[in-house]
């Protein structure tokens, strides 16, 4: 996670950000950012909002809180672009589609897949609970892809019916509306 140096009110200098692999730190890292940019924007008019960009070269990362950073960037008053430059994969792949606006490199791939979900040796009662949590965050990924593309569910459920990762090049991102341009 790189981000600019912090003057006395936070990144007004520079207003860019880059998302690696998601986890707490830089997850947390990317949720302060947008809210302390819409913080020091909050005098102005949606208009004049210089926007937040989020460079992201993601191979993915933790659900939960890649589901945080999706929210902060679809909450933000001032506008969140997302450009991917290399990878968004698995939870990169969602959070470069919940954009304001969004554009990759020519080069860059993206990928989707049925989530991964680790169970631990314990009792069929816990599997249980954590096989639902698991349908539940499954739901939650899948709804933001539809909201955000233009992905079908039944092209998210072949996928999964094929234990397979699909993968997309700019081109195809940009045909299934998971970017708005190829740069």
């Amino acid at each position: 996670m790189k981000k600019s140096t912090r003057n006395s009110y936070g990144y007004q200098d520079n207003r860019i950000i880059t998302l690696g692999d998601i986890d707490e730190e830089n997850a947390n890292d990317i949720i302060q950012f947008i809210h302390e940019i819409n913080y020091l924007d909050a005098e102005k008019t949606e208009s004049k909002r210089e926007p937040i960009t989020i460079i992201v070269n993601s191979y993915g990362g933790d659900m939960y809180r890649g589901f945080g950073v999706v929210d902060a960037i679809k909450d933000s008053i001032t506008p969140v672009h997302t450009v991917c430059y290399g990878a968004a994969l698995s939870m990169g792949f969602i959070i470069m589609a919940s954009g304001h606006k969004r554009s990759a490199s020519k080069h860059s791939t993206f990928m989707y897949h049925e989530i991964l979900w680790s169970l631990n040796d314990e009792k069929l009662s816990s599997h249980r609970r954590e096989v639902e949590e698991g349908k539940r965050i499954m739901d939650i990924y899948d709804s933001i892809i539809l909201e955000s593309t233009n992905l079908t569910k039944k092209q998210l459920d072949i996928v999964k019916k094929e234990h397979r990762d699909w993968y997309m090049s700019a081109e195809d991102a940009l045909v299934y509306g998971i970017i708005d341009e190829v740069c």
